[in-house]
Formats: structure tokens, C-alpha cells, sequence
């Protein structure tokens, strides 16, 4: 089984020619893929993740009752329930909710996993680390896990190659019986030996751009639910895609 990681959603394609049908789960730590993780806490019964926000707009009138969450330049557009805030949705009333859902990075890298016609798309963060860890541990043995990274723009970011390095250090924490076949690529071992020296989660997440862009906005508070390691079993997953071309999660 191959364990790769993926700096940036412009290396997926490449990595999916590679690893024709491997399942994907895409990093966007600060902060998209850790608010998914906190709707499934919260038992959202889906969210509709949009390319951007007039589609979101859209697709909440359409359909009535739908919630509207997400952000641009980090703070909530005119109109929106919710931004792209964890921390907003820790304590709020959303069981059996629907979002439609638009941010920057994390809403690009899912779409290109799903363009690339990946086998199975999940989102990751640190919250849900060991989950997606024991998932990928669950996969066939032919079929690659790759943890794709956000990042920012066409660049690698930081935080989301330490969560993948995080998650990459609990898969190889299985004993060589459990796993005999492991494989790990050099993207792999590069970003599980950042995670290894890199410092403690909120540190490096705090030292981050996106960690920093959110701070600078007044948002920092939102650091510490992305830096929670291991406190959710949920794992966000792409179940279809709508009519307007929205992926729809759901949760495990």
C-alpha cells in the first residue's frame, strides 16, 4: 500500500496518473477541512461545497432551509450565516442542518481530487488525525492513500504539510506485521519528519501564513479548535456530486 503526499492541488493530477483510482484526502488544516470535520460533530446531515459563493447563494435559494457558510479573504460574505469558522460552529444548533459551503483552498483542492476521478475523496484535518490514519489503513492493498495538501494559491503551505506529516507518523506507527506492504513516497517521509521536529501543533499552525492571516483578522481563536489533535472520529467524505455541480459530504 502507498502512502503519498501531496504538496499542492497542481501536483494531484500527476499523482493520480500514478495511482489511477487511489482515494484521496485533502488537508485545508486552517481552516476548511477542520470546520467540515466540526459540522459532522455538530451532526450537519450534509454540506453542499460549491466552487464559489454565488453558487453557494444559489444553491440556498433553491433549496430553502439550506445554511450558508464560508468565507472570502478569511471573513464571512454579506449574507452568510457562517464563515469559514470552527470555533462559530463548536456550540451552535445544527443537527440535521444542510450547508452549502464556498472558501478558497480547501474548496479547489477537493474539486481537483474529484476531477483527477479519484477512487474516494475525504476531508482531513488534525482533529480527526488517528480517524483518517485507521482509514487509510483500511484501504485494499492496491489502492494508494494520498493526503493532499491545500496549500495556498500554487504554493505549499506549512500547516497542512504538518497535519499530513502528523497523520503520515500514525500510519507508520503500525507494526511491520499489521502492515506489511506499507510503502511510504519521499513526500511522504519529508513531511512526517517536518511533523517530527516541526514543534507543537498550535505553534506551528500559529507560525503559519494561514495561521497568521487569520490571527491578523481577529480570528486567532479559531487556531486552537484546528490545533485539537485527535478530538473528533468524524471523517467528512464526498458522497456525489449535485445537479449544479456541488460535491455533497456527509459523515462517518
Amino acid at each position: 500500500m502507498w502512502i503519498d503526499v501531496v504538496y499542492t492541488p497542481t501536483e494531484l493530477p500527476a499523482a493520480l496518473r500514478e495511482h489511477p483510482g487511489a482515494a484521496c484526502a485533502v488537508i485545508d488544516v486552517v481552516r476548511a477541512t477542520t470546520t467540515l470535520v466540526v459540522c459532522g460533530e455538530r451532526q450537519v446531515a450534509r454540506v453542499l461545497v460549491t466552487a464559489d459563493v454565488a453558487a453557494a447563494r444559489a444553491l440556498a435559494q433553491a433549496q430553502p432551509g439550506t445554511l450558508l457558510a464560508g468565507e472570502v479573504g478569511g471573513q464571512a460574505p454579506a449574507g452568510f450565516d457562517f464563515g469559514n469558522s470552527p470555533t462559530d460552529l463548536l456550540h451552535a444548533d445544527l443537527a440535521g442542518r444542510q450547508f452549502a459551503f464556498a472558501t478558497t483552498n480547501g474548496t479547489r483542492a477537493l474539486r481537483a481530487a474529484q476531477a483527477g476521478q479519484a477512487g474516494a475523496i475525504y476531508a482531513a484535518a488534525l482533529r480527526n488525525a488517528a480517524a483518517v490514519a485507521e482509514l487509510a489503513l483500511r484501504q485494499p492493498p492496491e489502492r494508494a492513500f494520498l493526503l493532499v495538501c491545500a496549500g495556498r494559491g500554487d504554493r505549499v503551505a506549512l500547516d497542512d504539510l504538518y497535519t499530513a506529516g502528523i497523520i503520515v507518523g500514525l500510519i507508520a506507527a503500525r507494526t511491520a506485521p499489521d502492515i506489511p506492504h506499507l510503502a511510504l513516497t519521499e513526500g511522504a517521509l519529508i513531511a512526517r519528519d517536518l511533523a517530527h521536529t516541526a514543534g507543537p501543533p498550535l505553534d506551528v499552525l500559529r507560525r503559519s501564513d494561514a495561521g497568521r492571516a487569520v490571527s491578523a483578522i481577529g480570528l486567532g481563536a479559531d487556531l486552537d479548535a484546528c490545533a485539537a489533535v485527535n478530538a473528533s472520529n468524524v471523517i467528512p467524505r464526498v458522497s456525489a456530486s449535485g445537479h449544479a455541480g456541488e460535491l455533497v459530504i456527509t459523515f462517518a
